[in-house]
């Protein structure tokens, strides 16, 4: 177990040194600079690049056995130019014919495709492929592992076909997973729902204060036409549950916009949730006073929206504190 996490460690650090010295990029078809797309790269979770061939590393069992087999020193150099030879080819073709190999990788099938094409008398198209995989002959695993062949008329379990029609079936019977709707609609419609909530809220923000001066009409009027838009979206999207916990803040934001809009009750439930930090326990107990999670997003808000205003554009000069100040007001 000790092995295998040092390993991923070591996977990861190449990552992250690849990333630092431009030598992998994250996204590309090649994402391995020094290799062509047909190299399979090795990928930790999350399908990010090491840097390193999948195919590469250490000579595996078969390979050390088919060197032992025709006295060739333990390279893949070497294994690569005897497979090119009259007896190598004649051995991939006996074994592409058997059916006794399994290719775990994408080059581990090269040199049988070699075989198969100088079988069938294409040797342009055999020497061409040649000629691609010679510059990585030395690193890189181009013979597949032999297994025991398959009798005939028997299903190897490997490949399975269907009818257009079973296809069809299946894929009917298929049922949307319960996870993947909630989280599709906590995204397409209770996040962007929340984040008007909070815009809203911040029209009525002075020095960092909540209500610090009355809403508008205007206002009301708005927040009563998104909170009718929220019923009609609970009643339609029923997947995420998230909206309706009391302890989130798009659910304290709206339960506040609620009781506003029906007023009387701005100063028992707004001062309650929006205004009000949680008192300390008392003296040695340890614990500081927790802001209440709604202000801290109010205020993280304000925060930004001031960060970006003083962004200065090339030949601007510094802005001036009152046009800021108007601006977040």
């Amino acid at each position: 177990m000790r092995a295998g996490a040092e390993e991923r460690v070591e996977r990861w650090r190449k990552v992250l040194a690849g990333r630092a010295d431009g030598t992998l990029t994250v996204g590309s078809r090649t994402p391995v600079a020094g290799l062509p797309a047909w190299v399979t790269p090795q990928v930790v979770r999350g399908g990010f690049a090491t840097g390193t061939p999948a195919a590469s590393g250490p000579l595996l069992a078969h390979e050390t056995a088919a060197a032992h087999r025709a006295g060739l020193p333990a390279e893949r150099l070497a294994l690569f130019a005897h497979a090119l030879t009259t007896t190598g080819l004649a051995e991939l073709t006996d074994l592409l014919e058997s059916g006794g190999y399994a290719v775990e990788l994408p080059e581990e099938a090269a040199l049988l495709t070699v075989a198969w094409l100088a079988d069938r008398r294409e040797t342009a198209t055999a020497l061409e492929l040649f000629a691609v995989l010679e510059p990585f002959a030395d690193r890189l695993r181009f013979l597949p592992q032999p297994v025991p062949a398959t009798p005939p008329g028997t299903d190897s379990g490997i490949v399975v076909r269907w009818t257009v029609k079973e296809v069809r079936r299946r894929l009917q019977q298929r049922r949307p997973h319960a996870g993947i709707e909630a989280m599709n609609e906590a995204l397409t419609v209770w996040n962007p729902f929340a984040d008007e909530l909070l815009e809203h809220w911040l029209k009525t923000v002075r020095n960092g204060r909540v209500l610090a001066r009355a809403p508008k009409p205007e206002w009301r009027q708005r927040a009563a036409a998104m909170l009718e838009r929220y019923r009609v979206l609970a009643a339609e999207h029923t997947c995420c549950g998230k909206h309706r916990r009391p302890k989130e803040n798009s659910f304290i934001l709206r339960t506040a916009l609620e009781d506003l809009v029906a007023g009387g009750a701005r100063g028992r439930h707004l001062h309650g949730h929006v205004h009000r930090q949680v008192p300390c326990r008392g003296p040695g107990r340890g614990r500081a006073p927790r802001p209440n999670p709604v202000r801290g997003l109010l205020r993280h808000r304000l925060r930004e929206r001031r960060r970006r205003r003083r962004v200065r554009l090339p030949g601007q000069g510094r802005p001036r504190r009152s046009a800021v100040r108007g601006a977040v007001s």
